[in-house]
């Protein structure tokens, strides 16, 4: 009796997940149809897949607990699309749905999703993650895509315990879900339930390894996925205030040998004393890997450019490198209201300004406008460093006169550009940036040079 009910629910729930339509096909549907010139000033649109079907909203680019226009677009009772408020296209374009989406603001973000929404059985709302691990943990038999739904459910609502960092998570009512400062420390509870979650999440993977060894996922085979996971909890505990407990997660032989001996491959191209920027995951944990494990080439610091967003990471960084890497201030960027950085295009200078100044200049106070809050500005399209052959011999050997970098900015600058270049600007005289691919960041790609695997950055070197 008790396993026709546990086929039955599996049958149920493959059934159910089959008739929901794609992202690609909601999405088709949206943009050939729909004008989004209607979406509010400071918001932009979202796509959400929940219990009751496909749902479009527009999330606040800075508080993304602010969602608006909430509508129906999908119904997953009555398995039909419905008409939504915005305006209609008199003339269905002909272009495909990329181009269609290439032609907004936010169309990084929406087609970055594509992979969550097709992988998820919901997703695109804050508290996805918790209906997720409600309506399918305790079912028995699922399919393959269905556990890696529930694994990246429960590393999700794990993080949500130290800090809200997709703009998807929920408080739940739990006192332990309250949304810190990014100053504030994280209790033991907070750790503890982390911990429970992430290690759900890698009891789910492990499950998935263990049925399905050639499933594939967004980093590669379930495998990598399954080892990605325990170097991410160990550098989310080890930026969080507790060291001890982000080791645990170094265990032995979870990656294979051919990883592990191109992560070697990536630090032994770099400098010494070099720093390393790395992308995605499978050109970061590995890497960090080798180094807690093996202890191998320690002196390279091997940053992600996504996680020079988090204020917290930032933090640790500047406490762990004896101050060595920023200039910006602390109360600075700790600051609520401080995550992007605008050019000043109505009084865009024609000269240029140098690093040094920039950072000095958003170090400044800025005084509270009641229209515009704390606003950060920075006057000019150009921003210079130079290198000081005084200080350069051992990195820069080749070079006889002192070289200024020529960085173009674009209208705005994220916590992550900006940091990246603070890190430059302090560190030029005393460790070289390298990069593991060209496109991590555009601001230097015309200084980049090809070092074996990896690029570094390279002035362009006097013929003299």
């Amino acid at each position: 009796m008790k396993k026709t009910f546990l086929f039955l629910c599996f049958l149920y729930v493959q059934i159910t997940y089959a008739q929901i339509p794609s992202f690609e096909k909601v999405v088709n549907s949206f943009f050939h149809k729909y004008s989004i010139e209607a979406v509010e000033a400071n918001y932009y649109l979202s796509f959400q897949k929940r219990k009751e079907g496909w749902f479009t909203a527009e999330v606040n680019y800075s508080d993304q607990d602010n969602i608006i226009n909430q509508q129906l677009f999908w119904s997953k009772s009555e398995n039909k699309f419905y008409q939504l408020t915005y305006e209609k296209i008199k003339d269905i374009s002909k272009d495909s749905v990329q181009k269609l989406i290439l032609r907004n603001s936010f169309a990084e973000k929406i087609l970055n999703d594509s992979y969550n929404f097709s992988r998820n059985i919901y997703f695109g709302y804050p508290g996805w993650d918790k209906d997720v691990i409600d309506d399918y943990a305790e079912i028995e038999i699922l399919n393959d895509t269905l556990l890696e739904s529930l694994g990246r459910a429960y590393s999700s609502y794990a993080i949500g315990f130290f800090y809200d960092r997709w703009g998807n998570s929920i408080t739940n009512k739990d006192p332990l879900r309250k949304k810190l400062k990014d100053y504030e420390p994280i209790n033991i509870d907070r750790k503890n339930a982390f911990l429970y979650y992430q290690n759900k999440c890698i009891e789910i993977y492990k499950a998935l390894l263990q049925k399905n060894p050639n499933y594939e996922t967004k980093v590669g085979k379930i495998e990598i996925k399954y080892a990605n996971e325990y170097v991410s909890a160990y550098s989310t505990l080890l930026y969080s205030g507790y060291p001890e407990d982000a080791k645990r997660f170094i265990q032995p032989n979870i990656y294979s040998d051919s990883l592990l001996s191109m992560a070697r491959s990536y630090l032994t191209n770099v400098s010494k004393k070099g720093i390393l920027i790395t992308l995605g995951d499978n050109d970061t944990y590995p890497l960090w890997y080798v180094q807690e494990k093996e202890g191998y080439r320690t002196d390279v610091i091997v940053i992600n450019i996504n996680f020079l967003g988090l204020k917290r990471y930032i933090a640790w960084l500047e406490d762990f490198y004896d101050k060595s890497l920023f200039r910006l201030q602390k109360k600075v960027y700790f600051r609520d209201d401080f995550n992007v950085l605008y050019r000043n295009i109505q009084q865009d200078c024609n000269d240029s300004i140098s690093l040094t100044q920039l950072i000095d200049s958003v170090n400044i106070e800025v005084p509270y406008n009641e229209l515009y809050g704390r606003l950060r500005l920075f006057p000019c399209k150009v921003v210079t460093q130079t290198i000081d052959t005084k200080y350069s011999k051992e990195l820069y050997p080749e070079l006889k006169n002192n070289f200024s970098f020529s960085l173009e900015t674009p209208q705005y600058l994220f916590i992550s550009d900006l940091m990246l270049l603070d890190i430059f600007s302090k560190t030029i005289h005393t460790r070289q940036l390298h990069f593991t691919f060209k496109n991590i960041s555009s601001l230097f790609d015309p200084y980049l040079k090809e070092s074996g695997l990896i690029f570094k950055i390279a002035p362009e070197l006097s013929s003299d």
